[in-house]
């Protein structure tokens, strides 16, 4: 097939080191790529792709008029924020995979990556994200607090200096590492603790589990549809429940973290159903016009 994928246009789209969304659509147009599609990345500028065609856009909109004006793909897998080409061409072959909580509106075709999210889209299908195994995991770690992503109150930045004086804990924070120095710097850490209140299903437990290392986070948003509580890390009701949950984490055992993410969110598992759903997709006819809204 000639699968196109839209990532985010705000930034770039890498395999490793940016953001969670753009990091997904790559592996997924990489993973699609290897199993011999001829896949075209339609992304933001500066990002790269070397597994395929890489077009850069500055908008959305732009990336919908590309493919409603040049019908250049078979079927489309729309990964960004707003969802537009749906918007413009409901009845396009695209499969709208809704994986934040930026769209404001049900596209057609939805795939999610938590249960969280499947309650706001019905009757959409669910994929968890999965990444390659960096082979990092570690049983022991050093004894810090891990903080990963931006510094902003609603990934509840603003809890997390306290929690570690209130636990006597080292505290290290990163955002935007990539390669051996990422992993690295996971697998040493006690807990990665990721008190967000307005995530679908974010990436960082699902990474940090492949090390072997639990996630705290609080209840309410999609980060607990990737946490088990009491098996893969604790799932705290409020913030002051979090140095408890902390100490409760670094007990559980590491290799059944791993084991567990490794088995429920596998990469290969990840490709082969979207690869499915694509294909599924493909087989509709439609004929895209340009449009001007």
């Amino acid at each position: 097939m000639k699968i196109a994928v839209f990532s985010d246009t705000r930034l770039p789209t890498k395999a490793d080191g940016g953001h969670g969304l753009g990091m997904s659509a790559h592996s997924i147009a990489t993973g699609l790529a290897v199993r011999g599609h001829d896949v075209t990345l339609c992304a933001g500028w500066g990002s790269e792709f070397d597994n395929g065609l890489l077009q850069m856009f500055q908008a959305e909109s732009e990336m919908a008029n590309w493919y409603l004006n040049s019908t250049p793909v078979d079927v489309v897998l729309d990964t960004s924020h707003f969802h537009m080409l749906s918007k413009f061409a409901p009845h396009a072959p695209v499969l709208n995979r809704v994986a934040d909580m930026e769209c404001q509106y049900q596209p057609p075709n939805v795939v999610v990556n938590s249960w969280f999210m499947a309650e706001k889209y019905p009757g959409a299908s669910l994929v968890n994200t999965g990444i390659i195994d960096p082979g990092a995991f570690r049983y022991h770690h050093d004894g810090y607090l891990l903080y990963a992503g931006r510094q902003e109150q609603q990934l509840g930045y603003h809890l997390i200096h306290d929690l570690a004086k209130q636990l006597d804990m080292p505290l290290k924070i990163t955002s935007g590492l990539s390669g051996d120095d990422k992993w690295e710097l996971f697998a040493g850490a006690a807990v990665l603790v990721h008190p967000s209140q307005n995530r679908a299903a974010p990436r960082l437990p699902v990474e940090a589990g492949y090390c072997g290392v639990p996630t705290v986070c609080l209840s309410g948003d999609g980060t607990e549809s990737v946490v088990i509580d009491g098996l893969t890390g604790y799932v705290a009701q409020n913030a002051s429940e979090l140095p408890e949950a902390v100490e409760f984490a670094m007990m559980l055992d590491r290799s059944k973290i791993y084991d567990w993410y490794k088995e429920n969110h596998s990469y290969d598992d990840m490709i082969a159903s979207y690869e499915r759903l694509l294909m599924e997709i493909a087989e509709w006819t439609w004929k895209p016009h340009s449009v001007t809204s």
